[in-house]
């Protein structure tokens, strides 16, 4: 008689299938829904009431099913009117082609839409100024479409991109330090010297989210970008002067940061003059404009003489 060996039953058991979430947050699911949206716009958006269920603004903690059907008529139609741009921006056109423009930024002026209710931006022109721009940007609530940066007060050249490739060719030619740019400064003090070089890198402060600070402060908040200014005094006047400020790098703030630290804050800076609440003079924006982009392939002045004058 002939046994047949032992057969050890086995079992295969199956992973469990991951299933999808019964609720999500509202802005999970805002973002799922228009893929557009950033984080931040998304919790902007419910907080702008623009996204209801059963006519009932959502909250950002609020949740709510992957598969609900809420009201979005109101985020749709924001988002559209912010693609058409805004034909009530006007900007002095200093250069124009078929890749890029040069505008002169006006003070009080964002070069690029910080949050979903930026609508009067220098983005914004350009949308309403080149429409074909709207379609190949539909991917993006808010673009930006200038590949260097002004704060809100400088005013001057700021380049603005008609095209992806041509955006994507500067931001190259500013991350490998190709492009110089000059800015005119009012700034106060008495220099001891007419020309004089500052390198100092700068950081984040980190007890106030909007300033920079030299690395010479030792609260600075990693990480350090090197930076390099070069100052060239114009004229002096009874506790301040003009100057003409080089620079490649394109650190945050950096002319303001570098000339502050040397004891020369600009007329009207607030952030980092320390002294600004005893000045004699306060102008309602930092006295700083871009007067020159030189890159080898492109070189470009802007009328500055209003600035020169205005003091």
């Amino acid at each position: 008689m002939f046994f047949l060996p032992f057969m050890q039953a086995c079992c295969i058991v199956a992973a469990p299938r991951e299933q999808a979430p019964k609720y999500v947050r509202a802005e999970e699911w805002v973002q799922a829904h228009f893929p557009q949206l950033s984080r931040r716009q998304a919790r902007e958006a419910l907080a702008g009431e623009l996204v209801r269920k059963s006519g009932t603004a959502l909250r950002k903690g609020d949740r709510v099913a992957p598969n609900a059907t809420l009201d979005t008529k109101g985020l749709e139609t924001h988002l559209i009117r912010l693609g058409q741009g805004n034909a009530e921006v006007v900007l002095d056109v200093l250069y124009e082609s078929t890749d890029f423009a040069v505008v002169d930024k006006p003070a009080g002026t964002h070069g690029h839409p910080l949050s979903l209710w930026d609508d009067a931006t220098v983005t914004h022109w350009a949308l309403h100024r080149y429409p074909e721009l709207r379609e190949a940007l539909r991917d993006k609530a808010q673009p930006c479409l200038t590949p260097h940066r002004l704060d809100i007060g400088t005013t001057g050249a700021l380049i603005v991109c008609r095209t992806k490739a041509n955006y994507e060719l500067w931001r190259g030619r500013f991350s490998r330090h190709e492009v110089t740019k000059q800015y005119l400064a009012w700034c106060w003090g008495s220099p001891k010297k007419l020309k004089f070089e500052i390198n100092l890198g700068i950081g984040h402060d980190p007890s106030v989210p909007s300033r920079m600070l030299p690395d010479t402060e030792p609260k600075l908040r990693p990480p350090i970008l090197p930076a390099s200014t070069s100052v060239s005094v114009l004229e002096t006047r009874e506790g301040f002067f003009l100057c003409r400020a080089t620079t490649r790098t394109g650190v945050t703030h950096q002319v303001r940061v570098h000339l502050s630290a040397l004891g020369f804050p600009l007329l009207g800076d607030a952030l980092y003059d320390a002294t600004f609440a005893k000045r004699p003079l306060k102008p309602l924006w930092p006295q700083l404009r871009a007067s020159e982009i030189n890159h080898p392939n492109f070189c470009l002045q802007t009328p500055s003489e209003r600035f020169i004058t205005s003091l």
